[in-house]
């Protein structure tokens, strides 16, 4: 018998509010753009008052997560998200910087050509689990 299908909207608003709600645990004031393609959350830090902009990409199953390389913006945090069981999140926190300048490092599907679904596996994230000091060195700087 074949698994219903997730609805993609909600696997994407659970990434956001999950993002959201961690960053406000490390002090930022975050809020979900909702309009944009580009920008998931825009967040300020409350002490620093350093603003960043986030793009979280969610999947509910170990499977990959789509972004290319070709899309990156170095001036944006990536957020992936792995929603596998109901209380189980796993974060990988890449800043844009990374993916744009290190696009080997995240496998040969990241920088496939436009005809292909260009993508990154959780797997080639692992370096990145947790890594929420990215944005701590982003407030830090006050930009």
């Amino acid at each position: 018998m074949r698994k219903e299908r997730r609805n993609g909207n909600l696997t994407a608003a659970a990434g956001e509010y999950f993002v959201a709600a961690e960053l406000s645990r490390r002090g930022f004031v975050a809020e979900r753009t909702g309009l944009s393609k580009d920008v998931d959350i825009v967040a300020r830090h409350e002490q620093t008052g350093a603003m960043l902009s986030v793009q979280v990409k969610s999947l509910y199953t170990n499977n990959s997560f789509p972004i290319s390389h070709a899309k990156v913006r170095p001036d944006v945090v990536y957020v992936f998200v792995l929603l596998q069981e109901l209380g189980t999140v796993q974060y990988y926190i890449v800043p844009g910087c990374i993916l744009r300048d290190r696009p080997g490092e995240f496998g040969p599907y990241f920088t496939a050509p436009s005809e292909k679904i260009p993508c990154i596996f959780p797997a080639q994230l692992e370096k990145y689990e947790g890594n929420w000091a990215a944005f701590n060195a982003v407030s830090a700087s006050g930009s």
